[in-house]
């Protein structure tokens, strides 16, 4: 692996987004609090979350696609985690293993690191059962592995450009869609999406910021 070169201007980007969600989970903690979750608790931005809910409500067909979604990007993660980990083996450094692909185990692990602290600390709860909500981990498990394959895509081969073209929009229309559908499926309040395409983009232009 070649020394590695960092855009810093990309790196501060990120930061500012990721203060600005721990900003916002701060608000979604602590701000209008009212007991609107499944199981009575309360939840933040209670009143906008509410209207919301109620004006869309619940779609399983929105929710199952969502579900067969989060098994595809399990699928990709552990594709890729499998390829870097033949990489390290192969180079028998992490210094010398692919860099993109080392970049990306890192994003893994902190998409994980986040998954199980919210877990842990639970800031809101469903409107559908009682489970923790925030920040939608679907949403942020989509929107970072089918982002990093787009730019992994990108070692394919100059011959296969139009196949890497055609599965990158593939990636980006994944993305979307989870976005939306998981939205308006109504197994989360508005604030859990906004807060889980907040953190995501801080993780993603983190994650610019180290690949080539």
């Amino acid at each position: 692996m070649a020394e590695m070169k960092i855009n810093k201007k990309l790196l501060i980007l990120s930061i500012v987004l990721f203060v600005l969600f721990i900003v916002f989970t701060i608000l979604a903690a602590t701000y209008d609090r009212g007991p609107i979750g499944a199981d009575g608790s309360a939840v933040g931005f209670s009143h906008l979350n509410n209207a919301f809910h109620q004006r869309f409500g619940y779609r399983s067909s929105f929710y199952k696609i969502t579900q067969y979604l989060g098994y595809i990007c399990l699928m990709i993660a552990a594709m890729n985690a499998t390829v870097a980990c033949l990489d390290l083996v192969r180079t028998k450094s992490l210094k010398k293993m692919d860099r993109d692909y080392l970049v990306t185990m890192i994003l893994y692990a902190v998409v994980v690191i986040l998954y199980i602290f919210f877990e842990k600390v639970v800031i809101n709860v469903r409107p559908t059962e009682a489970e923790a909500s925030y920040p939608s981990s679907h949403t942020m498990l989509a929107l970072t592995v089918f982002y990093s394959q787009t730019v992994l895509l990108k070692k394919m081969q100059k011959k296969e450009k139009g196949t890497r073209i055609a599965l990158s929009v593939i990636c980006y229309i994944a993305m979307a869609a989870m976005v939306i559908l998981r939205l308006f499926s109504g197994v989360h309040w508005l604030t859990d999406i906004y807060a889980a395409v907040l953190v995501s983009c801080s993780l993603l232009i983190g994650y610019r910021a180290f690949v080539k």
